[in-house]
């Protein structure tokens, strides 16, 4: 074989593929790519949950005021979840699958958003509703019932996911509805870190005005 052969076999093998080399480089490419696009994914769909959350939460705070214009209180006689759920319990809201994720759903609470799909069942026994099902903690107002003249100044849900509110349904954001109907929020990142990685609400709460809120069923 003549060396001009044997050269035009080689390029023939290199036209009819990569070299390991070149695949090496084609998937660390990839992979760096991959590893810049899905935290910047991951961030952009987060901000919306959180916004879509302090929307849901405004709804509920606005219906938990008109439960106190109706019947000139505020539910004092329940707390927890069956505080939030006062207003759906006295039909002052439509029982229909939006209005159930229009105010007690955040959608970045993967499990209360699956409960969604069978919402009538879920949301058939009031009394008995598993906590995960509801994406926010309500008002402990057994002890610390609420009143006209704290308006504003008062919490009444916050963003607690799971069974006992230990969940951050967001990265860092906990948003928080208050008495006159507005929405704000905390960063857990500005907690010492063993609060951080400790979140709950309730009297053990590393957030003073989460203390005043529970879980419970």
């Amino acid at each position: 074989m003549s060396p001009n052969s044997a050269n035009r076999g080689i390029e023939g093998r290199r036209a009819a593929g990569f070299t390991l080399i070149e695949v090496l480089v084609v998937l660390t490419i990839i992979a760096a790519i991959i590893s810049i696009a899905v935290p910047v994914y991951v961030g952009v769909q987060d901000n919306k949950n959180v916004t879509l959350c302090k929307a849901n939460m405004k709804t509920l705070a606005t219906a938990m005021e008109q439960y106190r214009q109706r019947f000139k209180r505020y539910p004092s006689h329940r707390s927890g979840i069956q505080f939030l759920l006062a207003p759906y319990r006295e039909k002052m809201v439509e029982h229909l699958e939006k209005t159930i994720r229009n105010m007690y759903i955040c959608p970045g609470d993967d499990f209360a958003v699956q409960a969604l799909g069978d919402w009538q069942e879920t949301y058939g026994d009031l009394d008995n509703l598993d906590p995960e099902a509801i994406s926010y903690a309500g008002r402990n107002s057994k002890e610390y019932p609420l009143r006209r003249k704290n308006a504003g100044s008062e919490v009444v849900a916050c963003d607690a996911g799971g069974t006992d509110g230990t969940e951050v349904n967001h990265r860092h954001i906990i948003n928080v509805a208050y008495l006159d109907m507005s929405v704000g929020n905390f960063d857990v990142v500005d907690l010492p870190e063993k609060d951080e990685k400790n979140f709950e609400v309730g009297p053990n709460s590393p957030i003073e005005a989460l203390q005043k809120l529970n879980k419970d069923n």
